[in-house]
């Protein structure tokens, strides 16, 4: 288990030993979350649908768009992007974003992300809406 509590954000990370995932609890405002709050660099880990692992790094633009590198086999791989990182209008802490894969071209997925601090979490679902991973980040410095 790990905790951290500040001001500005608080994390708690449960581990449920291997292949159950984890608890993630955010500390996380009601104010409105912009899209500069979540710009940066971050390194992150998630768990796929299937059940398996990832990790790696993302990149958040200005301009609403990312870039995300995946690491397999100890190989990071450029090949997954957002578009459009913007407020979502019903829930003002939470951004959202299309989601594309190049491997897949037709596909166009959702993501979701929560932000705490330096602290980010996030959320995709597939193009017919379907859960496809999830996981935590936190921004390098």
């Amino acid at each position: 288990a790990f905790s951290y509590a500040a001001t500005s954000s608080s994390v708690f990370l449960l581990d449920l030993g291997a292949g159950n995932g984890y608890i993630l609890g955010l500390k996380v405002s009601s104010a409105s979350t912009s899209l500069a709050q979540l710009v940066g660099s971050y390194n992150f880990v998630g768990v796929v649908a299937d059940g398996s692992g990832l990790a790696g790094n993302t990149r958040i633009s200005s301009d609403g768009s990312a870039t995300c590198a995946i690491e397999t086999n100890g190989v990071l791989s450029e090949d997954e992007s957002f578009t459009g990182i913007q407020q979502c209008p019903n829930l003002p802490n939470v951004l959202h974003a299309t989601h594309l894969d190049p491997r897949i071209p037709t596909y166009r997925g959702k993501a979701y992300f929560v932000i705490s601090g330096d602290i980010m979490m996030y959320f995709i679902f597939d193009t017919d809406g379907f859960f496809n991973a999830y996981g935590a980040g936190v921004r390098i410095m």
